[in-house]
């Protein structure tokens, strides 16, 4: 799975998230996650490699709860995901995660933020 990423943007959407999943339970917070995972999984799927289409059917997202929270994961368990992400010594890389991310982030918060209305709004 990707890791160390975090994800930014809007300073007031930030606070306003943070003071919405404050009201959220765990499970809700995963769901929000969850929901807002999604637009970047299916943006690197699209973007991923094709030569079998084992790459693109194992990229998934996982949840988990945090000491702080909850946390969103969004990869591969292939092997050579890496590989084609970053590039080796022998080959350049083609990005299929960081610009699903880069460019659906907004997204995601939008997604975060409208799952954790429905959720904790009452």
């Amino acid at each position: 799975m990707a890791s160390g990423m975090s994800l930014h943007g809007d300073d007031e959407l930030i606070a306003k998230l943070k003071r919405l999943a404050a009201k959220a339970t765990p499970a809700q917070a995963r769901a929000a996650l969850m929901a807002g995972a999604l637009p970047i999984q299916t943006a690197a799927v699209q973007k991923a490699p094709v030569l079998t289409g084992t790459l693109r059917r194992s990229i998934h997202t996982e949840t988990a709860e945090t000491s702080d929270g909850a946390v969103a994961r969004i990869g591969t368990d292939v092997e050579y995901g890496p590989a084609q992400e970053f590039g080796t010594s022998r080959m350049s890389g083609t990005p299929y995660l960081r610009p699903a991310f880069d460019e659906n982030k907004g997204a995601a918060l939008g997604e975060i933020e409208r799952a954790l209305k429905i959720m904790v709004t009452p």
